[in-house]
């Protein structure tokens, strides 16, 4: 994602959230549960903040307290650029977070980076849609763990007719 140096950030993927969001380096939280006001990175929010909105495009707009996959957020809008592997980009509209009131997800846990919006009104979906009959047909690939140990795997999206995946015929897929 634009506006994240960091060499490998990871998000949490929500299917229920139309728009994606991501910690801004200046992401700040109000004092709850039992949690003075501090900053996003110290807990209960755990928050990887590695998007520096400085760096993108001017801002286009600015949400207060919007509900996203259990946060209650605010903070601004901004065009950016998300590649999946490297190779599917889809410039779409991110939510860079200024400031946490509620955090009722991933209270005391590690929240990543952000959240990556995979509604069923997400415009991610929309650049995977045909454009003749309104369908897509796509794969997901997520991180497993085995044990205490990661294996390598990428999130990846690729159509039934993208060559890479010819030989995954046997691979779940979902027509949309």
């Amino acid at each position: 994602m634009n506006g994240i140096s960091d060499n490998a950030p990871y998000f949490y993927i929500d299917f229920n959230a139309d728009h994606s969001v991501a910690w801004n380096v200046s992401c700040a939280r109000t004092a709850f549960g039992g949690y003075q006001a501090g900053q996003c990175t110290d807990a209960p929010t755990l928050m990887s903040t590695g998007m520096d909105s400085s760096k993108l495009p001017a801002e286009v707009g600015t949400f207060s307290l919007a509900r996203f996959g259990g946060y209650v957020i605010s903070g601004g809008k901004y065009e950016t650029l998300l590649c999946f592997g490297g190779v599917n980009c889809k410039l779409l509209q991110v939510y860079a977070v200024n400031e946490v009131h509620q955090d009722n997800w991933l209270f005391n846990t590690d929240a990543s980076y952000g959240l990556i919006g995979l509604g069923p009104r997400s415009y991610i979906w929309e650049g995977f849609v045909s454009p003749l009959n309104k369908t897509a047909t796509y794969s997901i690939e997520l991180d497993r763990l085995i044990g205490f140990n990661q294996v390598d795997n990428n999130i990846t999206f690729g159509g039934a007719g993208d060559a890479y995946y010819s030989h995954y015929m046997g691979m779940p897929n979902l027509t949309v």
